[in-house]
């Protein structure tokens, strides 16, 4: 009787052994399959019997975690360009700021920048600074004393790509000059103009989207004159301490017809410093 109570209380202890190793691998298996956030290269800590399973994952020592790693953030703002730009005559330069934004910053008005010709007098040989550009600076001269100063020494200057109407009304006023003075006077085409012939008088003629030479000694852009397609200008002013005529229309035929005002200036009634003219 004693040895058969001894049989079943051993067989008893190895159900009980068995059944608990069945219960850890259990664990181990539950453990292995749940998700975690921390480094790739740790391993699971199994503690308990299943169900009631504890799952403590666990780094290597200096491993890197998810609580770790910074969080990329994206500046809570708007930038105000993307690269420098003029305004008028204003230069502003795209600065990124502390934050990583980008700000319009205005810099210090500079010569050669945002077509800024000239800061003061000084920078225009013989020429007015105004409003940033060298512009021919109003003299002495009036239209009344017409043809002097061109009597003794001009150059007549035509654009390049000139309407031959133009031409006619250089003739117009070169006719005249030669039979007032009795000499001839030289044509160049505005890009052929030197430096050298900046110390001659000057007589332009033509629209300054047609002549370049407009713009450089007067500081009228293509369509700046602000005339309409019936009206011409005469405007005569001191370029580098020598007179400048420009004769210009909005059209070749105001050109035509201020070159013929001039032409006839004794019954034109010419007077000042610049005319408006209409067709």
């Amino acid at each position: 009787m004693q040895k058969i109570l001894l049989y079943f209380s051993m067989a008893l202890l190895l159900l009980f052994i068995s059944g608990c190793g069945s219960s850890q691998d259990d664990c181990a298996n539950y453990c292995f399959q749940q998700p975690h956030s921390d480094c790739a290269a740790g391993g699971w800590e199994v503690l308990g019997t299943y169900p009631d399973c504890t799952c403590n994952y666990i780094c290597p020592e200096g491993g890197n975690t998810a609580e770790t790693q910074p969080a990329e953030t994206t500046p809570s703002c708007t930038n105000e360009c993307e690269s420098t730009e003029c305004l008028a005559n204003k230069q502003y330069d795209c600065v990124t700021g502390a934050d990583g934004c980008k700000n319009k910053v205005e810099s210090k008005i500079a010569k050669g920048k945002c077509g800024v010709e000239c800061i003061s007098n000084s920078d225009c040989t013989g020429q007015e600074c105004i409003a940033y550009k060298c512009k021919a600076k109003v003299g002495s001269w009036d239209l009344r004393n017409l043809p002097a100063p061109f009597l003794s020494d001009a150059i007549f200057v035509i654009g390049a790509n000139a309407p031959a109407m133009d031409v006619a009304s250089s003739v117009q006023i070169s006719s005249m000059l030669i039979y007032k003075s009795g000499k001839t006077f030289e044509s160049k085409l505005d890009n052929q103009i030197t430096e050298a012939d900046y110390s001659h008088n000057l007589i332009i003629i033509g629209n300054p989207c047609d002549n370049s030479m407009v713009k450089k000694v007067f500081g009228i852009e293509c369509n700046g004159t602000n005339l309409n397609d019936n009206q011409a200008i005469i405007k005569l002013a001191d370029s580098r301490g020598k007179a400048a005529l420009l004769v210009s229309g909005k059209t070749p035929l105001g050109t035509s017809e201020a070159a013929k005002r001039v032409a006839n200036y004794e019954t034109s009634g010419l007077s000042g410093t610049e005319i408006i003219i209409n067709v």
